[in-house]
């Protein structure tokens, strides 16, 4: 019996982490990049150190609760040679660090789909109790980054279309 409730309890702990969420590692800039633009959000690249106490803290206090919310979050662990395909100039983790130029874990930088920085990045981890905080206005400005660099498509054009034909009509 002992035995049984043993295994039990195993294979339910071992379902309930199959089952908790991850945030997926970086290693499709093509897909991941694109699935920032047709969704018009940011892609959240969060990098880290193994081992990292601070890391893991942010992992689990906030990039976990963002990717069940469905944000586009990405793991790229520094000195990682894991490949990364892509991405021009950097083919693995490690490169994908060099060439958005971290130089502490953990770091979340919010980026467009063409890599270009969206806010400033936050660096190091939860000491003041502020990272929510930290998170929303970084989210705030990628928002307003994105709407500048990619306004919405003007409708003069159409418009003026519009008035021309109007005119020629009436003539």
């Amino acid at each position: 019996m002992n035995r049984r409730l043993a295994c039990l309890s195993l294979l339910l702990v071992s379902a309930a982490a199959a089952a908790a969420p991850v945030v997926p590692p970086l290693t499709d800039w093509q897909a991941d990049s694109g699935e920032a633009a047709r969704s018009q959000r940011p892609l959240v690249l969060f990098f880290t150190l193994p081992g990292c106490r601070f890391c893991e803290d942010v992992r689990q206090r906030y990039m976990l609760s963002m990717v069940r919310e469905g944000k586009l979050v990405r793991e790229v662990v520094l000195g990682s040679a894991a490949p990364v395909a892509g991405l021009d100039g950097a083919s693995t983790q490690e490169a994908v660090v060099r060439k958005f130029g971290v130089r502490a874990a953990p770091t979340v930088l919010l980026v467009d789909a063409q890599g270009r920085a969206l806010a400033d990045p936050i660096v190091g981890g939860d000491v003041a109790g502020m990272y929510g905080a930290y998170l929303d206005h970084a989210f705030e400005r990628a928002e307003r980054a994105r709407a500048e660099l990619h306004p919405p498509p003007s409708h003069e054009p159409e418009l003026d279309q519009l008035r021309q034909h109007r005119v020629a009509a009436d003539q």
